[in-house]
């Protein structure tokens, strides 16, 4: 149970005990177990964004109550919202594939900063405490150990002395254990390491096939974002991830008028727009990623004048005449992919 647990339900209700708090966790607990990517986005949206649509309001109430009889039936928008917060805050201590969405999904929605106006900024501090100690856990200073070849090959001669199939699987799982933490996550980091560095240095656009130099900040900020995002293959990314794309794009032509998220979607590639939006798919989630959403609507629609129309339907707060430079709406988008690709690993 987290140390500020009964703090936060203290909040709503003034008298709450220990025994009381350890029942939300627990109830918390449950759910988290059974969060599939539909209730991630029901528990992100109620969480994040108000009002919370009271048909979600009504889905978590019945749900909650399927784990606990004991838990309110009416008037508890409050209270489900902070539930929502304790199961992100549960998945967090778990530290798994819920967890990345949950705290990515926070930090892309939240843009611009005033949009998500949710009552527990607390819980927020603590998926940005995910984040930053998960990308060191995911990326230490040193490479550590590595297990002998004989310890590897006395975990292999285990497979064929299993007695029966649950055995023999739990000694494969032992060699696959073994030989990722020898060598897959390590190519993972280096193989992120050397793609993004190479980038970076070699000063090219892949997807263009210009170099830096060559294009206006403006035409390359989200451009960059997707090809700094396809280098990147650790979850959540290093912080260090948002320094060298302003490198990236300090290196391009200067951008002599300030930019509007309206004119970024009109300046990026033609054939790279028509691209991106065939590949990325906002059906559930689009209020969460407006950068995504401005570029897939705008190809949709064919005209980035209807698209400014259409955004604030799909992303409530979202104006497609915000400011922003192109730092910061590479920033955004590669926040926004980070969280798809988090939602990817979920069912």
């Amino acid at each position: 149970m987290h140390k500020h647990l009964l703090d936060w339900i203290r909040k709503i209700h003034l008298t709450a005990d220990s025994e009381f708090a350890a029942r939300r966790w627990k109830l918390a607990a449950a759910y988290e177990k059974k969060t599939s990517r539909r209730e991630l986005l029901t528990l992100l949206r109620v969480f994040l964004f108000d009002p919370a649509p009271p048909e979600l309001i009504q889905s978590l109430s019945d749900q909650f109550q399927e784990i606990d009889k004991e838990f309110p039936g009416i008037d508890n928008t409050e209270e489900i919202k902070l539930m929502a917060g304790i199961v992100m805050v549960v998945a967090f201590s778990q530290r798994n594939w819920n967890a990345d969405a949950f705290a990515l999904g926070i930090k892309a929605a939240s843009f611009p900063l005033e949009r998500c106006k949710t009552g527990h900024p607390h819980i927020i501090l603590e998926s940005t405490k995910y984040l930053e100690a998960e990308a060191e856990y995911l990326r230490p200073s040193d490479f550590g150990e590595f297990e002998s070849t004989l310890a590897v090959a006395t975990k292999l001669v285990a497979i064929t002395a299993a007695e029966d199939d649950e055995k023999r699987m739990a000694a494969a799982q032992e060699v696959a254990g073994a030989l990722h933490n020898n060598y897959g996550g390590k190519i993972q980091r280096l193989a992120e390491e050397t793609g993004l560095l190479w980038w970076l240095l070699g000063g090219y656009s892949t997807a263009l096939g210009l170099k830096m130099e060559e294009i206006e900040q403006a035409r390359y900020a989200l451009v960059a974002a997707v090809e700094v995002a396809g280098r990147t293959q650790l979850i959540p990314p290093p912080p260090s991830i948002y320094s060298i794309l302003e490198r990236a794009i300090a290196n391009c032509k200067p951008t002599k008028s300030q930019s509007t998220l309206k004119s970024l979607v009109n300046l990026a590639d033609a054939a790279w727009r028509k691209q991106f939006a065939a590949e990325h798919s906002t059906c559930d989630c689009a209020a969460f990623v407006p950068i995504v959403t401005a570029i897939v609507k705008a190809e949709e629609n064919g005209d980035v004048d209807v698209m400014t129309k259409a955004l604030p339907k799909f992303c409530p707060g979202v104006s497609a005449d915000q400011k922003l430079s192109s730092s910061d709406a590479a920033a955004q988008l590669y926040d926004e992919l980070m969280f798809l690709k988090a939602l990817a690993n979920l069912h």
